[in-house]
Order: structure tokens, then C-alpha cells, then sequence
């Protein structure tokens, strides 16, 4: 009973997986730019804070920095699956 719910949360998380990748898939380079714009627009910022995104393109790298609180459990969590997103009223 126990390896079958373990089977069924695995392939529930492969079946969400496979829908985002097969509704998702990014149509242009530039994508992953704003999808770093989104992910800063969704973080947590302290009392006050203006949300902020700095891009430093170096010779061999980009660097991403964002002022965010950073990542509690919860989102941890999320991030280690498909569709279970903490984002309220996502629907994602």
C-alpha cells in the first residue's frame, strides 16, 4: 500500500511535468528574461522594499542578484515539483 502511493505521487508528478513541458515550451531566446522578470515579481520582499533585478554579463557568466527575502520551506518544496506552485490564485 505504501510503494503504490509512492508509484502514484511519482507518476502524478510526471503527468503534471509532461503537461507543463508540452504547454510551455519557449518560442523565443529572449524567454528565460522574462521569466526571471516574473519569478522577481512573485518573490517576497520586506516592509518597504522596491522589488530590484540587476543582469551583470561578464565575460564567461551572467549574474542574476535580486533583493528577495529568499525561499521559505514551502517554496523549497514547490520547486521540487511540477504544478504545486506556492503562488496564490496561480492556477498553476
Amino acid at each position: 500500500a505504501k510503494g503504490q502511493g509512492l508509484v502514484n505521487n511519482i507518476k502524478s508528478k510526471l503527468n503534471r511535468a509532461m503537461t507543463k513541458l508540452g504547454e510551455e515550451l519557449y518560442d523565443r531566446d529572449v524567454h528565460f528574461i522574462l521569466e526571471i522578470l516574473q519569478n522577481a515579481d512573485d518573490n517576497s520582499y520586506g516592509p518597504g522594499v522596491v522589488a530590484k533585478v540587476d543582469f551583470m554579463l561578464l565575460r564567461d557568466r551572467v549574474v542574476i542578484r535580486n533583493n528577495e527575502l529568499g525561499f521559505r520551506k514551502e517554496d523549497i518544496a514547490s520547486i521540487c515539483d511540477v504544478g504545486k506552485s506556492t503562488k496564490i490564485n496561480s492556477g498553476l
